[in-house]
C-alpha cells in the first residue's frame, strides 16, 4: 500500500497514535556479532576472520563494567561454567552519541549453554518496577539513563540474582539498515498492528531518511522502517507485553538471516553495526564465540515478570508489578539454567520482594 494511497486524515491520526506511544523511545537492535563472524569463518576460514573482522571489532565501542559484574546479591550461586549470561540492551543515543545514558527502551538476558549451543531469552518489560540502585525502587529502564551499563548490570544481577558475564547495548539507528541488508524481515501483521504502524512509519523514516510504505494485515516482507515501527507499536491489546513479544519475534528473525546470509552481506553489516554497539567483550572473546556462534539455537524466549500484573502508581505512572519478586526469580532461574538444580533464593531478592509489596500493595496476578 503506497502513501499516494493513503488519505491525510488517517496519516494524520496514525501518526499522533504513533507520537503518544513514545515519540522518542526506540527498540532493541539486536546484531549478534558472534553470529556474524561465525558465519564468515565457515565461508572464509578463521585465519581470514582474525585478520580482516577483527580490525572492525576494535572499532566497537566499549566500557569497563567491572565493578557492576563484581556486584551480586551475596547468596547468588553461579550457574555451572557451561553457561554464558548475557545482558542486551536497546537504546536511543542519536541525541547525545553516548552509551553510558538513555533509557533502554529494551532489557533482555541471554543465557547461552556453551556445551548443547542452545539459547534461552527473557526480555524484562522496561516498566517492571524494581530497585535500580541506591535503593530506589521505579522502573527498570530508569537503571541505564540513571548509571548506564553498570548500573543496569547491578540493577539486573541483583533483582533477578543472576551473574552477568558481559553486556552488548546497540542503538536503533542500525536496526533499518541491517533489516534491508537481509532483505527484510517475514511477519504476520494483524490488522489493529497495521493501524498503529503508521504514525512509526512516519517517526522512523524521518529519524532515519529511509523512505518506506504503509502496511496492510497479513503475512508480507517488512523492510527495515515497517519492521521496526512493528516492533515499536505498543496501543494494541496486551500493551507492552505484545511490544516485547514483536521484539523476540524480530530477533528471532534476524538471528536466522544473519546465519543464512553472504559473507559480501555479512561485512555490510559489519560496517553499519559498528558505531551503533557498545559492549564489554573483547574482539578476541567475540572471535571466540564464533568458532561455535552458528550452531547457536533459540531454544525458548519469554517476557520477565512471568507472572505479574500492570497498575498506574502516584508519579510512576504505569508499571509492571512482579506477583511477587522471588517466585518470579526462581522461575527466571529455571527458564534460564534448566538443567541448574541447586540454586537457591537469595536473602537480598526475598527482601526487594518485601519491599515491592510494601511500596505498592499485595496483587494477584494478571490471566494471560
Amino acid at each position: 500500500m503506497s502513501k499516494k494511497q493513503e488519505t491525510e486524515d488517517k496519516k494524520t491520526k496514525e501518526k499522533k497514535a504513533g507520537k503518544r506511544a513514545g515519540s522518542k523511545k526506540k527498540i532493541l537492535i539486536i546484531v549478534l556479532i558472534a553470529a556474524v563472524a561465525a558465519v564468515i569463518a565457515i565461508v572464509c576460514g578463521i585465519n581470514y576472520v582474525k585478520g580482516h573482522v577483527k580490525n572492525k571489532l576494535d572499532a566497537i565501542d566499549r566500557i569497563d563494567v567491572t565493578e557492576a559484574e563484581d556486584n551480586y546479591s551475596e547468596n547468588t550461586l553461579p550457574p555451572e561454567d557451561n553457561y554464558t549470561t548475557i545482558a542486551l540492551f536497546g537504546i536511543d543515543n542519536r541525541s547525545n552519541g553516548s552509551f553510558e545514558t538513555g533509557n533502554s527502551d529494551a532489557i533482555l538476558v541471554v543465557s547461552i549453554n556453551n556445551d548443547t549451543k542452545e539459547v534461552r531469552v527473557a526480555s524484562v518489560y522496561r516498566d517492571t518496577y524494581l530497585n535500580t540502585g541506591k535503593d530506589t525502587f521505579r522502573k527498570a529502564n530508569y537503571a541505564y539513563a540513571a548509571g548506564g551499563p553498570t548500573r543496569a548490570i547491578t540493577m539486573l544481577q541483583k533483582n533477578l540474582d543472576i551473574e552477568i558475564d558481559g553486556y552488548v547495548t546497540v542503538d536503533f539507528n542500525a536496526l533499518v539498515e541491517i533489516i534491508d541488508l537481509l532483505g527484510g524481515v517475514e511477519i504476520d501483521v494483524s490488522s489493529q498492528e497495521a493501524h498503529y504502524m503508521v504514525g512509526y512509519i512516519d517517526e522512523v523514516e524521518e529519524l532515519s531518511g529511509k523512505s518506506s510504505s504503509y502496511v496492510s494485515a497479513g503475512y508480507q516482507t517488512l523492510d527495515g522502517v515497517q519492521a521496526t515501527a512493528y516492533s515499536r507499536v505498543r496501543y494494541t491489546a496486551g500493551g507492552d507485553y505484545e511490544r516485547t513479544a514483536r521484539q523476540r519475534e524480530v530477533i528471532e528473525k534476524l538471528v536466522e538471516g544473519i546465519k543464512a546470509s553472504s559473507y559480501t552481506t555479512l561485512i555490510q553489516m559489519l560496517d553499519v553495526v559498528i558505531d551503533d554497539i557498545s559492549t564489554s567483550f573483547s574482539s578476541e572473546e567475540l572471535l571466540a564465540y564464533a568458532k561455535d556462534a552458528s550452531n547457536y539455537t533459540i531454544m525458548q524466549m519469554d517476557g520477565f515478570p512471568f507472572d505479574k500484573c500492570a497498575d498506574t502508581v502516584g508519579k510512576l505512572g504505569s508499571i509492571v508489578i512482579p506477583v511477587d519478586l522471588d517466585t518470579n526469580v526462581e522461575q527466571l532461574h529455571a527458564f534460564l539454567y534448566p538443567d541448574v538444580t541447586d540454586y537457591v533464593l537469595s536473602k537480598t531478592v526475598t527482601e526487594y520482594s518485601d519491599i515491592i509489596i510494601n511500596n505498592v500493595g499485595q496483587y494477584e496476578p494478571e490471566l494471560d
